[in-house]
């Protein structure tokens, strides 16, 4: 039989782009599209250099989990989170196959092993079919959950200063700003120390937000720092130090008061800020 470079290139790189989509909304990461269809044609070049007979070590298990770890990384960069995305893109492509076999079962197709090791019980146009059913169904059945945990990449600037965060998106974070309503991001204090690294705020310090405010509104008055009052678990009332700053991520770029916590808002260490439903 004869197998097309370009198609299969065309098919693998479709179905690994859904595949990467399902793994990332899985995982809760930050979704940045570019970054996924380049780590999907890596991921077709490997299956169609796989083909090639001279370079069958191709075809071994551990040429497999390189490949893997470099779509992951291509996708989502090097955390965690991205780990963790890796390794359920990969279920999902487990999944997928299961839903070949099982479609190749019911309509009767005829089973095709390809030299790669890809299995095609179903015509091209079904495995792409069966590829966005599988992501539709993550994205709708668990849609609610993943919104809830997904962090965000996210660029803070503040005068001439920024620094990058992940933002878990909240939806229980319902701090907003009392007089206008905005919603509020919550930030670690490193934030505000890599914004302002010359304003040398401590954490003792910034637990007393009505202490500084004076000395920093006279510092530095373009941050425009004021005080927000806030309430959570175990303390009826409290206030953070907030300035306005530009957030830029998730395909937008606003201004948004920004609180500034003294105590990490992760204990983890997975997430760095917190934003509400929307950004």
């Amino acid at each position: 039989m004869q197998i097309y470079a370009d198609e299969a290139f065309a098919l693998n790189g479709a179905v690994n782009y859904l595949l990467l989509l399902c793994g990332a909304r899985l995982a809760g990461a930050g979704i940045r599209r570019g970054r996924l269809i380049l780590a999907a044609g890596l991921g077709a070049a490997y299956a169609v250099l796989a083909l090639v007979p001279s370079l069958a070590f191709l075809q071994t298990w551990w040429m497999k989990l390189w490949s893997l770890a470099v779509m992951t990384l291509a996708a989502f960069g090097w955390s965690a989170v991205s780990a963790r995305a890796g390794v359920l893109a990969a279920a999902a492509g487990a999944c997928l196959a299961g839903l070949v076999l099982a479609s190749g079962q019911l309509m009767g197709a005829r089973a095709l092993l390809l030299p790669g090791g890809g299995f095609y019980a179903v015509s091209v146009p079904g495995l792409v079919l069966l590829a966005s059913g599988l992501y539709m169904l993550c994205r709708l059945m668990l849609a609610p959950r993943m919104r809830q945990a997904e962090i965000l990449p996210l660029t803070l600037t503040l005068g001439s200063g920024s620094c990058r965060v992940r933002a878990l998106r909240d939806t229980g974070n319902t701090l907003r700003d009392p007089i206008t309503n905005e919603q509020i991001l919550v930030a670690d204090l490193h934030a505000l120390r890599a914004l302002l690294p010359q304003a040398d705020v401590t954490a003792q310090q910034l637990a007393a937000p009505a202490d500084i405010l004076p000395q920093l509104a006279a510092r530095f008055p373009q941050a425009r720092f004021r005080l927000v009052p806030y309430r959570s678990v175990g303390m009826a009332s409290g206030l953070l130090l907030a300035a306005r700053c530009t957030v830029t991520g998730a395909g937008r770029r606003v201004s948004r008061l920004t609180a500034f916590s003294p105590t990490p808002v992760s204990t983890g260490g997975s997430f760095d800020a917190l934003t509400g439903g929307e950004l």
